[in-house]
């Protein structure tokens, strides 16, 4: 039965003799984890910033109908207003998927980090 070893690659920074070295180990480190471009030293790459989930559109926002005050369902809606919350919440549907692939992103980088 064999036992693999473990070897400690492991660089430490003592003295200048070391940092071609050291710094070799963290470039591989970092390309790993697709990460280099926003640590290197000459112009990096900044961070994602984590993305604000948007808020759906209020229905008290939009115009009720006659005789209906602060309306808590659609149909309690004007047409006009159930027309403008009906285009508010499809761009709401599509910011929702944006916002999905940009936390994804945000998440993966994280935990790279």
């Amino acid at each position: 039965m064999s036992i693999l070893s473990q070897h400690d690659t492991t660089i430490i920074l003592n003295n200048q003799h070391d940092w071609t070295t050291w710094l070799t180990q963290v470039k591989a480190r970092c390309a790993v984890y697709n990460i280099w471009d926003n640590v290197k030293e000459d112009g990096p790459v900044p961070f994602l910033i984590k993305p604000i989930l948007p808020e759906p559109p209020e229905l008290s926002l939009y115009t009720a109908a006659a005789g209906i005050e602060g309306a808590t369902r659609l149909s309690q809606l004007s047409a006009q207003g159930q027309k403008a919350y009906k285009e508010d919440l499809d761009h709401y549907k599509i910011l929702i998927e944006s916002y999905k692939l940009k936390i994804h992103q945000y998440d993966t980088q994280q935990k790279s980090i």
